[in-house]
């Protein structure tokens, strides 16, 4: 039995070639961000989703009957 290969097997004339979009070079890569910026970020985000849900609670409030 042969031993397995740890390199890839040579590209034939029918085989695609995939791009790996996860490693691609970017200007602002979010990886290489600061934690402070990355913290923000994610404060932003959370706070209009908050805002966003309350929102509808604001504009029909709940008439309590009684």
């Amino acid at each position: 039995m042969p031993e397995p290969s740890l390199t890839s097997p040579p590209l034939s004339r029918t085989s695609t070639i995939v791009n790996d979009i996860e490693h691609m070079p970017v200007e602002d890569d979010p990886r290489k961000w600061s934690p402070l910026r990355k913290n923000f970020t994610l404060f932003l985000v959370a706070s209009a989703s908050m805002i966003a849900g309350l929102s509808s609670n604001i504009q029909n409030r709940a008439y309590w009957v009684f």
